[in-house]
């Protein structure tokens, strides 16, 4: 426990449950005024509240936590990912933690909670729900200048000086530009050296292109296991081209062996960002054994695209039982707050 920070917020992908069946739950439209959960601590009722509007960062792991009629957490689901190992522990502790039970209108109610775990000395390379690295003003000015045409000289002139400061950001966005050829003239050979360079300092702009050439076979020999290996380096740097890319293929298993949960993992955070083409596949994926995680998401899709999901709402509607309804409204609830 003492490796752990918690505090309270909660949780989605089903890591241990033991809740009982026919829990009489605390609806989302309840938890405003309602009474509880509260965290016991040695005796004493934590004094914090319940939910906390908080940017998750690279070392957190958060989720929902179902809290029953007794005050047991009886079931913990991440929606973030960290170590495995990690995640069982996490798990585990809020399993064996107690709560003052929920009270609405003077009846006892489980509920869900969101949850929060701070790690300390433990490695999580998997954490994927934070937001993208922001850019250095004057690279943002360059790509601003680039993307205008009556200024896209002026642009790659300044995106050019801050490249040879070796600026491997600005290296590997320029390295994006020469490859796609799409602002400036096109010329590989210079973009994947240029990609290596920055690729080599972590820059997910570099690993993005390297991943492209790799799968292409363009400046470099095709090859799809390092394909797969530099994008999902550009994905863990929060670059949404590169989370689309990952996720279809540790889904699809090209370049990796498939691997639905991890497929999952860049899915979630490429939703989270609002792109609009993640939430799809993403509900597919879930379906599978996560129905209440599966419809929140297709509600949120519903949000940006209500044609695309309403197929999806409409199998899984039919699908979901009370609890799955319930954590559903939770997770969208939790969702709502985080995704831009």
């Amino acid at each position: 426990m003492a490796r752990f920070l918690f505090t309270l917020v909660t949780s989605f992908s089903l890591c241990a449950s033991e809740c009982p069946p026919g829990l009489d739950y605390l609806s989302i439209e309840e938890v405003r005024t309602a009474k509880g959960p509260k965290l016991i601590r040695l005796g004493k009722v934590d004094p914090r509240p319940n939910f906390l509007d908080v940017k998750p960062r690279p070392e957190l792991l958060f989720g929902v936590a179902t809290v029953d009629t007794e005050g047991k957490v009886c079931g913990v689901h991440f929606l973030s990912k960290g170590d495995r190992g990690a995640e069982e522990e996490v798990a585990q502790s809020y399993l064996k933690s107690r709560y003052e039970p929920a009270s609405f209108q003077g009846k006892v109610k489980a509920a869900h909670i969101l949850i929060r775990a701070e790690l300390h000395g433990l490695k999580q390379s998997n954490f994927m729900m934070g937001d993208s690295p922001s850019i250095a003003p004057p690279l943002e000015e360059a790509s601003r200048l680039l993307n205008r045409p009556e200024t896209s000289q002026q642009g790659l002139a300044a995106l050019e000086k801050l490249a040879r400061t070796k600026d491997a950001t600005a290296q590997g966005y320029l390295a994006l530009q020469l490859y796609k050829g799409e602002l400036i003239p096109s010329d590989v050979s210079r973009a994947v050296e240029l990609a290596k360079r920055a690729a080599n300092l972590e820059d997910r702009f570099g690993h993005y292109v390297l991943g492209l050439a790799h799968e292409e076979g363009n400046g470099v020999k095709s090859d799809l296991k390092k394909a797969a290996l530099h994008f999902e380096h550009a994905a863990l740097g929060g670059f949404v081209p590169a989370l689309v890319r990952t996720a279809q293929m540790f889904r699809m298993g090209q370049g990796v062996k498939a691997d639905p949960d991890r497929a999952a993992i860049y899915y979630r955070s490429c939703a989270m960002k609002s792109v609009g083409s993640c939430e799809g596949p993403l509900v597919q994926l879930l379906m599978k054994d996560s129905l209440g995680e599966a419809l929140a998401w297709a509600w949120l899709l519903r949000d940006r695209d209500a044609a695309s999901a309403a197929n999806l709402i409409s199998i899984l509607e039919a699908k979901v039982d009370a609890p799955d309804r319930e954590l559903a409204r939770a997770v969208y609830s939790a969702i709502r707050r985080y995704a831009r």
